[in-house]
């Protein structure tokens, strides 16, 4: 026995923490890449980016709900 548990044991443990260091590398890698889009960018600019888009996406841009710019 190994750390008062077995191999088996231990060899799982080791697989799973394989598996989480390479999701961990993948989110690692995502957040890298947002910050190369947006560099030196403050939560408050990222909000205002973001509701941008979601009007860009939603409304055209038009600002508002898509009832009021069909109005």
């Amino acid at each position: 026995k190994i750390w008062g548990t077995n191999a088996n044991d231990v060899t799982t443990v080791i697989i799973h923490l394989t598996t989480l260091q390479g999701e961990i590398t993948t989110a690692q890698g995502a957040i890298n890449n947002a910050l190369n889009i947006l560099p030196e960018t403050t939560a408050t600019e990222i909000t205002t980016k973001l509701t941008t888009l979601i009007d860009l996406r939603d409304n055209h841009g038009a600002g508002g709900t898509p009832a009021e710019q069909v109005a």
